[in-house]
C-alpha cells in the first residue's frame, strides 16, 4: 500500500512534440518519461517562472520601443554605427523572446535566445564605456541562463528521453 501512495506522487514530464505539464503517473505510462519532480525542484521552477514572468514584461517593453523611430534606442542604434534593421531585428527578438518565456517548453530556447542577444548588448555597452549598463546586462544574462537550465527538461523537440525513475533536483 505505501509502494501505490509512492506511485501517486511520482509526476510525468511527457516527452515530443506536446506541452510540458506534469500529471500523475498511470500503469500506461511508457518507462522512458518518468520523472521525479521534487518539492525543491518544483519550488525552483515555480522561482524560474516568476523571475521569467519579471524579465518577459521588461523585454517586451524594451523590445517594442526599438520600433518607435522617435524613441530613445533610434539615435543609440546611430550613435553605435548599427544599422536600423539591426535595432527591428533585436527589438522583435526581445518582444518574442519575452512572451516565449512564459511557455515552460519553449521557454529554455527563448531564454538562450535572448542571452545571445544580451551577449552583444554586453560588447556594445562595453566598447561605450557604460560599465553600469554592463553590469546589470551581465545580472540579466546569468537570470536567463538559470531560467534556461531550469526548464531544460521540459523542452520540446528533446533528442533523448528522460531516464525511467531519474530525480529531477
Amino acid at each position: 500500500m505505501a509502494a501505490a501512495v509512492h506511485d501517486h506522487d511520482e509526476h510525468v514530464v511527457p516527452n515530443g512534440t506536446r506541452f510540458a505539464r506534469s500529471i500523475h503517473r498511470t500503469q500506461t505510462t511508457p518507462p522512458g518519461l518518468r520523472m521525479r519532480l521534487t518539492t525543491v525542484k518544483k519550488l525552483r521552477l515555480i522561482a524560474a517562472w516568476c523571475l521569467g514572468l519579471y524579465l518577459a514584461h521588461m523585454y517586451v517593453r524594451m523590445g517594442w520601443i526599438k520600433f518607435d523611430p522617435n524613441g530613445f534606442w533610434t539615435p543609440a542604434f546611430e550613435r553605435w554605427g548599427y544599422p536600423v534593421w539591426l535595432r527591428w531585428l533585436v527589438g522583435g527578438i526581445e518582444v518574442a523572446g519575452g512572451l516565449l518565456l512564459l511557455m515552460p517548453w519553449v521557454a529554455s530556447y527563448a531564454a538562450s535566445t535572448l542571452g545571445l542577444v544580451m551577449v552583444g548588448a554586453w560588447v556594445t555597452r562595453m566598447r561605450d564605456a557604460r560599465f553600469v549598463d554592463v553590469a546589470w546586462i551581465t545580472v540579466y544574462c546569468v537570470a536567463l541562463v538559470w531560467i534556461a537550465f531550469e526548464w531544460w527538461p521540459f523542452r520540446l523537440y528533446r533528442g533523448g528521453r528522460v531516464e525511467a525513475g531519474r530525480s529531477a533536483a
